[in-house]
């Protein structure tokens, strides 16, 4: 049984490592900063019936195309419906970037720099 638990964790990493195991992005908006060197991405990543709604973002040079992988910069969901609302964006100048997030957000991922953008949370 040990053995089988092992296998098994096993094929999901190396699943999750090399092909993301068929997860998709629905893009939910793109803003870019003030003086247009830079973007950030919202969306929502979907891996299959076993993962929950989540909220994405990832930062980016402003002619880059649409991420296809998980979030350079922030990923949260509202932790089975206890969070109001997950996260929202917005840039205070071209290189700053402020999250606000509700305190029962669940966070997996929280970056406070991503290409050359410096990233400020405010817990609501």
């Amino acid at each position: 049984m040990k053995q089988a638990s092992i296998a098994l964790a096993s094929v999901l990493i190396l699943c999750i490592s090399l092909s993301g195991c068929d997860c998709s992005n629905e893009q939910v908006a793109e803003h870019l900063s003030p003086d247009g060197h830079h973007k950030f991405v919202t969306f929502s990543r979907e891996c299959g019936a076993t993962t929950a709604p989540n909220f994405q973002i990832s930062v980016l040079d402003s002619d880059a195309s649409t991420p296809s992988g998980g979030g350079n910069a922030f990923v949260a969901d509202d932790d089975h419906g206890k969070a109001s609302f997950v996260a929202r964006a917005e840039w205070t100048s071209n290189d700053h970037l402020l999250i606000h997030l509700s305190k029962a957000t669940r966070i997996f991922r929280q970056e406070t720099s991503v290409n050359g953008v410096h990233i400020d949370y405010l817990v609501e």
